[in-house]
């Protein structure tokens, strides 16, 4: 993905774990708001199946500027609707979902999300395939192809 990029220009599996969490809490964020839920004083747990991101979120920083960029984006979001984010970390064996939905057709992924119970209750619950807000996307994506110079 990133071919011959110096260490510092690259982005890594955790840059790309935190994003996805980042884009878990817009598509929760969407969801709140379309339906009339406030979030002014939550605390929202965001699993992750990258204990890179799980750190920075729990310490609220980092010292790796594409991440602290996503970092000022989720903080950002948080002032905005309100809550805390507190993040824990899913071991990717467990994050079946996740993989899934990356690797199968659509229609099996739907089949899968039918018997997936939740992985932190273990309870059946009502999932469904979402997509998060355009503009976040699109943010997202800025941060993780810029140019970041100087990054040591």
């Amino acid at each position: 993905m990133n071919g011959g990029l110096p260490a510092h220009e690259r982005v890594t599996i955790a840059h790309l774990g935190l994003a996805a969490l980042l884009l878990n809490l817009g598509v929760m964020i969407d969801h709140a708001t379309q339906h009339g839920m406030a979030l002014d004083g939550a605390a929202v747990l965001a699993l992750a199946d990258n204990s890179n991101a799980v750190s920075w979120v729990r310490k609220a920083g980092t010292k790796d500027a594409r991440a602290a960029r996503l970092m000022v984006m989720l903080g950002l979001a948080e002032i905005d609707a309100g809550f805390s984010t507190l993040a824990q970390h899913l071991p990717g064996v467990d994050n079946t979902v996740a993989d899934a939905a990356t690797r199968l057709p659509a229609a099996d992924v739907q089949q899968l999300l039918l018997i997936t119970l939740c992985p932190i209750t273990l309870a059946p619950t009502a999932w469904s395939q979402v997509s998060p807000p355009d503009t976040l996307l699109t943010r997202v994506e800025s941060v993780l192809s810029a140019f970041i110079p100087g990054q040591h």
